[in-house]
Formats: structure tokens, sequence, C-alpha cells
């Protein structure tokens, strides 16, 4: 049952790794881009299937997990910068380490009893995320 996901996982990784430099020059913007030589329309949709097919690899192995996904690349933005060949391999780690935290958290609620996993990451990723919008937004409108 692990064997095809961690497939996915690999394989489809790999490739996203292999075309970061593309998704660096996102970062300029579409014009950028473009005069860079990204056929920008065809590579959105091209990483829109592949982050499709991640995600579902993810979530076959490990269920829907809350804000993992949300709120690990900004941390990990934050310790490597923006640069998609650090941030994809670091944010991987990161939340890898969050959702095991997470679910160490869940188990050791109470003996008897366990808590979801995805209520562990949204009591905690729901303010954490908003305190990203208001910092982002909130002050911008004040």
């Amino acid at each position: 049952m692990l064997w095809a996901p961690l497939s996915i996982l690999l394989v489809v990784g790999a490739v996203v790794l292999i075309v970061g430099r593309h998704l660096d020059l996102l970062l300029t913007g579409d014009d950028g881009a473009t005069a860079m030589g990204v056929n920008v329309p065809r590579f959105r949709i091209l990483m829109l299937l592949l982050v499709s097919l991640l995600t579902a690899g993810a979530v076959a192995v490990s269920g829907t997990i809350g804000f993992i996904g949300l709120l690990i690349p900004h941390l990990a933005g934050y310790f490597t910068g923006r640069t998609s060949a650090r941030l994809l391999p670091t944010a991987a780690v990161l939340g890898a380490v969050a959702l095991v935290l997470a679910d160490l958290a869940a188990r050791s609620v109470s003996d008897g009893a366990e808590l979801p996993v995805g209520v562990v990451t949204g009591v905690i990723g729901g303010p954490v995320f908003l305190f990203m919008l208001w910092r982002r937004y909130g002050k911008a409108s004040v």
C-alpha cells in the first residue's frame, strides 16, 4: 500500500526539484519569466498537475492534515529564502517534523484518549495563520 504513493512522491518530487529554476523565474512575475524563456501558461498547468499528484500521494499515505502545507513552507522560507532548490527540501523536512510533533502532542493529551492530528494542527495552525494574515494585510488597512 505504501509503494504507489511513495513512487509518486519520489518521481514527481524529483521532477519538481529539477524544474526549480523555472519556479524561481516565476518570482520575477509573468513578464520576467517569459523574457527568460518560460512558457508561463503551460508551465503553470504542468506545475498544477505535478503539485496535485504530490498532494494526492501525501494525502493517500497520511490523510488530510490541515495547515501543515499552508504554514510550513512560509516557516521554511524564513530559514532558507525563496529559492526553490533550498525551500522545497527544507519545507518537506520541516513538514515531516511538524507532523510528528503534532502526532506526539495528540497522543499525549491524556492516557486513554487520543485527539486526531488534524485537531492539533488546526488549534496551532489557525492562530498562526490569522497572525500571518494580520501581519501581511492588517497593518496596511489601519
